[in-house]
């Protein structure tokens, strides 16, 4: 959020002093939309230079997302710049020695992303920009509008607003010692003539920090348990009576990394449970933009989309005190029909499991069977048939 209070701002010109700004105030809500009209002279540039931590107001107070910056060091502020703020300056502000790519690419390099990511970002927004075929061109190639499309890419090459807002939902999350979140889910799934088919389904989730869970989903062709109890995961399908086990790792994310890689076991909302961590998404994120607030159901929300090297994914975190995300959109590049897994999150943040309710007790008539893990031969694969046919019950 940006807040100003009585900001003021005055200008030496010759002998006289250009009060620019007068005891301005305003309010700016993460999601919002917003634009500074006025005759020239007004002070629109004087307002947006400070808003943009590149001017400090002369009288007044600034608070971004609450933090007051009128006493901020210019090293803190140009922080604040690179992590908040994507700009689009009236003169363009290239470097007349780099390419149209090597401009876009600038301020990614000061934030310290990867090269293999900067390329990729860069490559993105020129491409929304229809300039892929402009980059490697120096401003001086380029006609005016194209100069001002450089512009504007390097200032969507990362929205900052989108990425803060995901850092403040994985924040969030990593506060909650325990949780249930409920909800609805749909996957599509592609035939051989491309036409896609969507199935639903229900799923229930409990955890407890660092390294307990209990997953359950259900549909009219599935039904799945999975429970970790800091020893072992199981997985478990009650309409078969099958389940199998294998020793899990000593968290949550490990563990969810373990059945993955092991034994290509895809847990529903795993990055729930490791947004905010060693194996967060956000270094791999390649772009990032703020769509628009939206409602889902009675919630708030401010609505996010996210690209990756083989998926783009939507967030809708919610606009309260808790950014809780009530939405997800996942959507496979891989395929060429691009299918999408689709999620709708209620969360409950007071729940408090008890040991038992997290631990898996195999019904009489159960049947335990082997767990092959992807790294095994040939000989092996009937027991991971069996397995992955349990499963899918």
């Amino acid at each position: 959020m940006i807040q100003f209070s009585k900001v003021s701002r005055e200008f030496e010109v010759g002998d006289e002093r250009v009060r620019a700004l007068r005891d301005i105030d305003l309010e700016i809500r993460d999601g919002e939309y917003a634009a500074i009209m006025g005759p020239s002279g007004s002070g629109k540039s004087t307002m947006l230079n400070i808003l943009g931590l590149l001017d400090r107001a002369d009288q007044g107070q600034y608070f971004l997302d609450n933090q007051d910056t009128t006493e901020l060091t210019e090293k803190k502020r140009a922080a604040l710049r690179r992590q908040h703020f994507g700009f689009v300056f009236q003169s363009f502000h290239l470097v007349p020695r780099m390419t149209a790519a090597q401009n876009v690419e600038l301020p990614l390099n000061l934030d310290g992303v990867s090269p293999r990511e900067r390329r990729q970002r860069v490559r993105d927004a020129l491409d929304a920009m229809g300039l892929s075929d402009r980059a490697r061109h120096r401003p001086s190639q380029l006609s005016g509008g194209q100069r001002q499309r450089v512009a504007i890419a390097r200032g969507l090459a990362m929205d900052p607003a989108a990425m803060q807002a995901m850092d403040k939902m994985s924040a969030y999350l990593l506060t909650l010692g325990a949780f249930r979140i409920t909800g609805e889910a749909s996957t599509e799934q592609v035939l051989m003539t491309g036409q896609k088919i969507q199935f639903g389904g229900t799923f229930d989730i409990l955890a407890k920090r660092p390294n307990a869970f209990k997953i359950v989903t259900q549909s009219d062709i599935q039904h799945r348990e999975m429970y970790y109890d800091g020893k072992a995961f199981t997985i478990f399908s009650p309409r078969s009576g099958y389940y199998a086990s294998f020793p899990a790792a000593s968290s949550i994310g490990l563990t969810i990394d373990k059945a993955r890689r092991e034994y290509g076991i895809e847990l529903p909302l795993a990055d729930l449970f490791t947004w905010g961590t060693d194996q967060t998404l956000r270094s791999r994120v390649q772009g990032a933009l703020v769509v628009r607030p939206e409602t889902i159901g009675d919630r708030k929300c401010l609505h996010l989309a996210f690209r990756q090297e083989s998926v783009d994914w939507q967030l809708w975190i919610e606009e309260r005190a808790r950014p809780l995300p009530c939405k997800m959109v996942i959507t496979n590049k891989d395929d060429p029909a691009m299918p999408q897994y689709t999620a709708v999150l209620h969360w409950d943040t007071q729940a408090t499991p008890a040991a038992a309710d997290l631990a898996f007790a195999p019904p009489p008539d159960a049947q335990r069977i082997t767990l092959a893990s992807l790294g095994d031969d040939a000989s092996n694969g009937a027991d991971g048939a069996n397995a992955n046919e349990g499963e899918g019950q």
